[in-house]
């Protein structure tokens, strides 16, 4: 958005990005005109021979430009595979669970700007819904996150944070390049009536900070 007036009685103009081509608008209730502000530029804008933004008289102008926040992240390795686990159990990707190494994800800031990073799980898709809840039952899941860069993930569940269906924290302030780790658990329902594979994925979203 560029305004500009001239210190004299000629009106003063202004051109927003929305509007296509040479043309800028008057303040006063008047048609468009093309040869006051007629563009605006990489670096600032440019000016017709139109006297409301082209003269000899000091010509005073505000600029304002919306920054673009550029945002992204990547999870390494992206899959996690429980296997099968029995009613009432539960697992994680700890090393101890899943040995040698165990499964962390890794979020990575790829993109220049600090983000923070979010997480949230869902309810399952199979042949039947298990529900994601804050405590197991009757096809109902609790699924849980550590924060493996900041926390001691090894004595579940402490430090293990129940997701829920929306949006909560994981990360603040992820710095460009940087990297941090998370571990999950799963808890699985103490009955069920769904007896083939269920997907129970997360889905991580960084925001500006």
């Amino acid at each position: 958005m560029i305004w500009t007036k001239a210190a004299t009685a000629v009106g003063g103009v202004h051109k927003p990005s929305t509007l296509a081509g040479t043309a800028s608008q008057y303040f006063l209730g008047t048609a468009n005109a093309t040869t006051q502000i007629t563009g605006i530029t990489a670096d600032g804008f440019s000016v017709g021979t139109g006297t409301g933004a082209n003269a000899a008289a000091t010509i005073r102008y505000m600029a304002w430009k919306i920054p673009v926040y550029v945002i992204s992240i990547s999870v390494s390795d992206g899959t996690v595979s429980f296997g099968t686990i029995e009613a009432f159990g539960s697992k994680t990707t700890y090393s101890t669970d899943m040995p040698p190494t165990g499964d962390v994800q890794t979020v990575t800031n790829d993109g220049p700007n600090t983000v923070n990073v979010n997480i949230k799980g869902k309810n399952s898709v199979g042949g039947c819904m298990w529900t994601l809840a804050g405590s197991n039952g009757h096809n109902q899941y609790k699924f849980q996150v550590c924060n493996a860069t900041d926390s001691d993930c090894s004595a579940p569940p402490t430090n293990y944070s129940d997701l829920s269906t929306s949006y909560q924290r994981l990360f603040s302030g992820l710095g460009s390049g940087s990297s941090k780790g998370f571990h999950l658990r799963l808890v699985m329902p103490t009955s069920t009536s769904c007896f083939d594979t269920q997907d129970v994925g997360v889905s991580i979203q960084a925001s500006e900070v």
